[in-house]
Order: structure tokens, then sequence, then C-alpha cells
């Protein structure tokens, strides 16, 4: 791991990969499964934005989390697969301007999980769906671990978030919004459209709180 991450000399892990990439750089994941959570914190910028592009990768090692994604900017994430995890895919806090597109996301209890100081997210094309025992039910679901959703916005997430063209089948809840703290208008300017919604146990759509201008449409 102590190689370049070049073409030439590349890197054994993703999270050396993601230590070493640039703004405007793109890192190569190449098909393979990687047994990592990886800490990003990353800052591209809009001209130059930061692109980790999956080419037959698979991320799986039973931790709780793949990515926890912090203080970080103009990041794209794509053409991932990621299964296994005990938690969520992605954990994201104090960040901005991040793209997910094209991913096959497996999860337990959130694929993106937007938490506090977050916002303009893009997910848009993937697909999710969760890993509930088979034969589940609404009541024996309420109140455990797989409570969460495809992409889940809870207190502190700002919004901005546009949600368009995903395959939400297998699960709990597709899109949930949860905001605790009323009053501070939380998880603003949502779009969600033109998504297809199979198999959902409670809710394609569920928001809660103080959540509010909120558009959901052309969804199937």
């Amino acid at each position: 791991d102590a190689n370049a991450c070049t073409v030439s000399a590349p890197c054994r892990t993703i999270q050396k990969g993601v230590n070493v990439v640039q703004p405007g750089g793109v890192l190569h994941i190449l098909a393979g499964t990687y047994s990592e959570s990886i800490s990003f914190s990353k800052t591209g910028t809009q001209s130059q934005p930061i692109r980790i592009v999956g080419e037959g990768a698979v991320l799986s090692n039973g931790g709780q989390l793949a990515f926890s994604v912090r203080n970080s900017q103009w990041i794209t994430f794509e053409g991932l697969a990621v299964r296994g995890y005990t938690l969520s895919n992605f954990e994201i806090s104090q960040s901005h301007y991040l793209m997910f597109k094209n991913n096959s996301f497996e999860y337990t209890f959130a694929a993106v999980r937007i938490q506090d100081g977050v916002s303009h997210v893009l997910v848009e094309n993937n697909e999710m769906y969760q890993t509930y025992p088979a034969g589940s039910t609404w009541s024996s679901l309420k109140g455990s671990k797989y409570e969460g959703g495809g992409v889940y916005a809870s207190s502190g997430g700002q919004g901005m978030y546009i949600i368009r063209g995903n395959n939400f089948h297998d699960s709990m809840n597709g899109v949930y919004l949860s905001d605790d703290n009323a009053g501070q208008w939380m998880n603003a300017n949502v779009f969600i459209s033109g998504n297809t919604f199979r198999n959902i146990v409670d809710d394609p759509f569920e928001p809660e709180g103080d959540s509010f201008n909120l558009h959901f449409y052309n969804n199937t």
C-alpha cells in the first residue's frame, strides 16, 4: 500500500487512494472485493470535483459503515457496489455538493444517511435495497435496526436534496426525512422524482418533523 496510487503503481486499499486523491482527480477502484471502512474528508471544487469511481469494485466487510464522510465538498461516488455493512453504507455530516450516481447499495439501516450540516446532495440512478429477514412484516420491523430508509435524512440535515431516477425495492422505507428539532427548519427543499418504489413495507416517502418545501412527483 506504499505505492503512489498511479496506473503503473496502484495502491492496495481504497483508504490510501482517498488519502492521495486531489481536487480534479479520479480515484479508480478496480474490480475486486474490498473489506474496508473508509474515513473520508476531502474538498474538491465546482470546477475540479473529486470522483470516486468503482470499476467492478464491491465493498463488503461486515463492519458498521462503508464510508464515513465528514467536512467534504464537491465529491462524486459512482459505480460502487456496497454489501454487508451492519448500519449504513454512507454516513455524511458537515458536507456539501455530494453526488451518488449509478451505485448498487444493499443496506441494513440506511444506504445514504444525511446528518448534521449537510446540504446540496444529488442521489441519481442508484439501486437501493435492504437486508431484513425474509417474511418480515411491518410490526416486526418497526422499532428494529431496519427502521431506516434508502435515503435517510435525520435531524441537522440542511436540505437541497435531489433524489431522482433511483430503484428503491424490498425496504422498510424509500426516502425518510426525520427532524426532531422543531423550529430549526431542517431538510428543506427536497425534490424526489422519476424513482421506482417496489415492495416497500412502510412508506415510499416519509417526511416527518419540521421538514418543508417537499416535491414528490412522477414516481412509480
